[in-house]
């Protein structure tokens, strides 16, 4: 038993979407830095992901548990009717960001009915949501049935998917506070009505950067490395007409995309009609020792991403600021927060419109340039790209808000 006079150990529920996800490699290094920082934890999957990570258990639910959580709606009509008819009043119907974040909420809800009283007797002290759609409708559903804070992190695809999700405004409004990862981020939570001072920016980062050698400068063939989920926003198409650019030039090059994902097919298709299949190899989606290999061999970095039809776009992609602390040398286009990292023609090169061969051509034959763009983006990732820097001020708040809680 706990000493009496002493609170007992902060205990923060982390909820995720799913965990452990392959391509989410960055949430499993920030779950990993939380424990070296001794904070007491119990992780949450809402749906699917693995019985236990990394020594945690991990409390799964999914499509039962969803059902489930239907069970006690008679409880919480008795022991708190107002609660239960506000958020039923407030799901009632999807919103204008549609049926499927509709559904997400509704997840999230049920889990909330069905882990209330679980969480209040293992003496949870905060909820984090790790994502704003079903994970912050746990946490805020949790907090009101509970009376336990709560915080929530939101980023690309929270905030602008369908004008982002549909009660994001409200979990803003309950939230001790809130996490994005960007300065972008930041300011479309603001445009959703969040309070300034509630909001911190809270960058993403590796746990150790990369041993550093000056790389040399950039020869044929070319070895250009692509990294991410093969969805509309990701823009792997662009890089098409680009490669073909590269080839119609005459320069010999190779191409490594590492990703997968529902437009998968397609591209496969788009390189096979363009005569490209013998240029760009699909590795498909790959743990992240095998990507750091990539990093390693690869001379180029690109990222080729857009808003999409949906509205939704990538924040600033973790492959982006990894490449550069590998010492790629990283074009990209303006979308997202591309800019908070690339300073273009200062640490890697920013194409305004469409990817544009010739900028590259020029760049990779100016070795001068080259030295300069790869150094800076390298200082760039030791000043803002460090996770056990970057997640200092997220620590603290946990550890403030669960304090306060154990002793209040």
């Amino acid at each position: 038993m706990h000493d009496p006079v002493s609170p007992p150990p902060h205990r923060v529920v982390l909820i995720f979407t799913s965990f452990p996800v392959l391509s989410e490699t960055f949430l499993q290094r920030e779950v990993q830095c939380f424990q070296s920082a001794g904070l007491t934890m119990e992780l949450v999957s809402l749906w699917g992901g693995e019985s236990e990570w990394n020594g945690l258990p991990v409390h799964r639910s999914g499509f039962f548990g969803a059902l489930a959580g239907l069970l006690w709606l008679p409880y919480w009509l008795i022991k708190k009717p107002g609660t239960l008819c506000f958020f039923l009043g407030q799901l009632w119907k999807p919103r204008s960001s549609g049926c499927l974040n509709w559904v997400e909420n509704l997840l999230g809800f049920s889990y909330a009915m069905r882990t209330a009283k679980y969480w209040t007797a293992l003496r949870a002290t905060h909820y984090h949501a790790v994502w704003a759609s079903a994970p912050g409708m746990a946490a805020w559903a949790l907090h009101k049935f509970s009376g336990i804070p709560f915080s929530v992190s939101g980023h690309a695809y929270d905030l602008y998917e369908k004008g982002g999700d549909g009660w994001l405004e409200r979990k803003a409004g309950e939230a001790e506070w809130i996490r994005t990862s960007t300065d972008a981020g930041r300011l479309r939570w603001e445009e959703k009505g969040a309070e300034k001072d509630k909001v911190i920016v809270v960058r993403r980062g590796l746990p150790e950067l990369p041993p550093w050698n000056q790389p040399l400068p950039v020869s044929t063939p070319y070895r250009l490395l692509s990294v991410g989920r093969m969805v509309e926003k990701m823009g792997f198409d662009r890089q098409i007409p680009l490669f073909l650019e590269l080839k119609e030039a005459g320069i010999p090059f190779s191409v490594e995309w590492i990703g997968d994902g529902p437009e998968r097919n397609s591209l496969e298709k788009a390189v096979q009609e363009a005569g490209l299949a013998d240029f760009v190899t699909f590795r498909g989606r790959l743990p992240f020792s095998e990507v750091e290999l990539a990093y390693q061999k690869n001379q180029i970095f690109i990222f080729t991403g857009r808003i999409d039809s949906r509205g939704d776009r990538a924040g600033l992609p973790n492959a982006v600021a990894e490449a550069m602390a590998w010492g790629l040398l990283v074009f990209a286009t303006d979308v997202g927060a591309v800019r908070e990292a690339i300073d273009d023609g200062s640490n890697g090169i920013v194409w305004a419109n469409e990817p544009e061969a010739s900028i590259m051509i020029q760049a990779c034959k100016d070795p001068i340039l080259q030295d300069l763009l790869r150094t800076r983006a390298r200082k760039w990732t030791e000043a803002h790209y460090q996770i056990a820097h970057n997640l200092g001020p997220l620590i603290a708040r946990f550890e403030l808000v669960t304090f306060s809680t154990s002793v209040g």
